[in-house]
């Protein structure tokens, strides 16, 4: 995007700037062109408008101490444009950007253009900015590379996920509150990845003595890229046969002790049906949906996946509930390529009793291959 007509819009927006902030080192202009690299040419703003972006960004990077994360709302102001904007500047991760959008989903919030260049940024002990870098790719010695984000939000809010109120249209510290949250979230879950992975894997040799072939590929697919873990907890099952958390392996959303996952976890007559059944001899891998929408990737209700701990005995002594998403891709999969689904899938197809050749049996088994996966993991078969 180096037409002559955006070089010379661009060369006026740095004009503007040293206008606006005579000031600002030279980096300010760096992150000028760097935030607007991937708007079209046709949707730039006029010059002042883009120097005023950098110039507002430019001073919230200005001090990050390591490990924290920069943010501010700022609503409609004379002088300040008709329409409220959030700005991020944090250490870059995965999930930052579906994350943030998540959070305004729930807050009901129009996204009008998001801006989100990654840099390489030099800074010293204390977190104070030292060099911004030109070029994008890697971050060189010295530099880390950091997101930073400048969204603009619609003039009203709106409904915009099921169940979900709008917000109220001025309620800006609720609206930096969600934000903040969000960003909290994708930092403990990205952090905590690598000790959950590691779970995840030793749950293959803790259910293997219990567990039918599927369920132990089922967790081997998991860890192949197709569920994003965000928690782990681990149940403890007590001497009066309830249930308690192990708050040394609270792990990613889990750490938050006060997130429940289901609404009853410690009353064994009404532990949720997941859990009653993971604790059957039959049921060493469940999946079930959790009582919180995700706050990290996907603004949607999470799945856990449950697996039996055993004890010295080899008999069930707790649980270990996999907080996350299944990946996308894995929607789009046929049920019957995923393992413990396919499994799941040949037994409804043997007890329906329909020649699978037949017209009957294709018909039931395209059925079953177009389910919703959600649904087809937590149906009873007899429904």
């Amino acid at each position: 995007m180096n037409e002559p007509g955006r070089l010379e819009l661009l060369h006026l927006a740095e004009e503007a700037l040293h206008r606006l902030a005579p000031g600002l080192p030279a980096d300010a202009a760096v992150l000028l062109r760097r935030l607007h690299a991937e708007v079209p040419s046709a949707e730039l703003a006029a010059p002042e408008g883009m120097a005023a972006a950098a110039a507002s960004l430019f001073a919230l990077a200005q001090d990050r101490p390591p490990g924290i994360t920069r943010l501010r709302v700022l609503p409609p102001a004379p002088g300040q444009g008709a329409h409220a904007v959030a700005e991020v500047v944090t250490d870059d991760m995965p999930f930052l950007v579906d994350s943030v959008l998540g959070a305004l989903a729930r807050q009901g919030r129009v996204v009008r253009q998001l801006l989100h260049p990654v840099l390489a940024v030099r800074r010293d002990a204390a977190g104070a900015l030292l060099a911004l870098e030109e070029g994008p790719g890697s971050a060189p010695a010295g530099t880390a590379a950091e997101s930073m984000m400048r969204i603009t939000l619609g003039a009203a809010p709106a409904t915009m996920l099921p169940g979900q109120p709008a917000a109220a249209a001025d309620d800006w510290p609720a609206l930096q509150a969600a934000l903040a949250k969000a960003l909290a979230d994708t930092r403990i879950a990205v952090a905590d990845f690598p000790a959950m992975a590691g779970l995840l894997r030793g749950a293959e040799a803790e259910v293997a003595p219990r567990a039918e072939p599927g369920a132990i590929g089922f967790l081997r697919w998991l860890a192949e890229e197709n569920y994003v873990l965000l928690g782990h907890r681990r149940l403890a099952l007590t001497a009066a046969g309830g249930l308690a958390p192990v708050d040394a392996e609270n792990l990613g959303l889990l750490r938050d002790t006060t997130l429940p996952v289901f609404d009853v976890l410690r009353d064994p007559g009404s532990l949720p049906p997941p859990l009653r059944e993971a604790l059957a001899a039959a049921a060493a891998v469940t999946v079930a949906k959790a009582n919180m929408r995700s706050t990290v990737h996907r603004p949607q209700h999470a799945d856990v996946v449950v697996t039996q701990i055993p004890g010295p005995d080899g008999r069930v002594a707790g649980l270990r509930l996999f907080l996350g998403l299944f990946a996308a891709s894995a929607y789009n999969r046929n049920p019957r390529s995923i393992p413990l689904l396919a499994e799941k899938v040949a037994r409804i197809l043997a007890a329906a009793g329909y020649d699978p050749e037949a017209h009957d049996g294709r018909a039931l088994r395209n059925i079953l291959d177009t389910w919703p996966r959600d649904e087809l993991f937590q149906a009873p078969e007899t429904e």
